[in-house]
C-alpha cells in the first residue's frame, strides 16, 4: 500500500487513497502520513523471517513426480499433459517449428 500511495496516489480514487492511508496510520499507530513514514513503510519487511522450510513450487512439483512410480515416466507424462493443455486451451498462433507434444524432453545434445 505504501508503495502504491508514493508512485501513485494522484491516480488512485479517492476511497482507495483514503482506505491505504487509514491502514498504514493504524498500522504504525501514527495521525500524520509523512513521506518519511511513506518510504519507511515501502522498504519494511512485514515478514522478516525466513522460513527454513519452504520449497520453491517447480521443487515441489519434481520432489512429488519423483516419488510417483519411475520418476523419468511420471515427469515426462507430465510434461505431455501440460504441453497437451497448453495447445487445447491457450491455442497459440505461433510455435516453433518442429514443436510438438511429443517432443523429446530431454535435450540431448
Amino acid at each position: 500500500m505504501a508503495s502504491a500511495l508514493l508512485c501513485h496516489a494522484e491516480k488512485m480514487p479517492p476511497a482507495v487513497l483514503a482506505k491505504y492511508t487509514r491502514e498504514i496510520l493504524d498500522y504504525y499507530s501514527e495521525t500524520v502520513l509523512t513521506d518519511e513514514l511513506l518510504r519507511n513503510c515501502a522498504e519494511e519487511d512485514k515478514y522478516g523471517k525466513i522460513n527454513k522450510d519452504f520449497v520453491e513450487h517447480a521443487d515441489l512439483i519434481y520432489e512429488n513426480l519423483c516419488q510417483v512410480g519411475d520418476g523419468d515416466s511420471a515427469i515426462t507424462d507430465f510434461i505431455k499433459t501440460w504441453r497437451k493443455w497448453f495447445i487445447q486451451d491457450m491455442k497459440p498462433r505461433h510455435m516453433p517449428e518442429g514443436w510438438s507434444i511429443d517432443s523429446n524432453i530431454r535435450n540431448t545434445e
